[in-house]
């Protein structure tokens, strides 16, 4: 029975997240007891060599191993932290739990191998620009600071958490026919125009259901 395309990118993704919190010497180990198909295997492990080849192109001799590649902290600022949601070669996003307010929130934390002037001026600008934005289908901002795990301050910023299934299994899974399809591409293309008309280019974005508080995060 051939795989379903939707599942296999999500074990890819878990997976990938996974092996980010393991020393670099240990993933190979990890990916050898988690896979038994060998094309996920390959997919993460090119994923994780994609990873660590970008993050060389910021890594100085003042900047040891990040985040990433190191034990997961328990604490971040006024937030705990409780899973990885997802990483890339600048960031690192975090399900995590504020304390004052108590919520849920996703929060987005700089890299240490990225804490170059260029790449901190990106991120502190990718905030500002968030704030701006207030749309039904896009998340809020709450919260921006910085933290020092050793590698010197940190920024990151907390940001409303986004529960929903992806698009296309929101659709599949209540066999929405052509018009309600319609309607959720709609959606999430009003959500999308409110960004552009503030200056914001979306390379890329994930979609949920906007049934489900969000449709479109950058």
């Amino acid at each position: 029975m051939p795989t379903d395309p939707a599942s296999f990118s999500d074990q890819i993704r878990i997976l990938f997240a996974s092996a980010l919190q393991l020393p670099a010497d240990q993933r190979d180990a990890f990916l050898d007891r988690e896979c038994d198909d060998p094309a996920l295997r390959e997919q993460v492990a090119d994923l994780l060599q994609h990873y660590d080849e970008r993050l060389s192109l910021f890594s100085t001799d003042a900047v040891p191993a990040g985040l990433a590649a190191g034990p997961r902290p328990q604490h971040i600022g006024g937030y705990a932290i409780q899973e990885v949601l997802g990483a890339g070669g600048m960031g690192v996003v975090y399900r995590a739990r504020q304390v004052q307010p108590q919520r849920d929130v996703a929060l987005k934390v700089l890299q240490a191998q990225a804490m170059h002037a260029d790449a901190r001026a990106r991120f502190a600008r990718e905030a500002e620009v968030l704030a701006r934005l207030t749309h039904p289908g896009i998340a809020q901002i709450y919260d921006v600071g910085t933290f020092d795990a050793g590698y010197g301050e940190q920024p990151f910023f907390a940001m409303e958490l986004v529960d929903g299934d992806p698009l296309t299994d929101y659709a599949r899974r209540r066999r929405l026919g052509t018009g309600d399809r319609c309607k959720l591409i709609a959606a999430i293309c009003d959500a999308v125009q409110h960004a552009h008309e503030r200056g914001v280019i979306h390379r890329d974005f994930a979609m949920t259901s906007p049934w489900h508080r969000g449709t479109a995060r950058g």
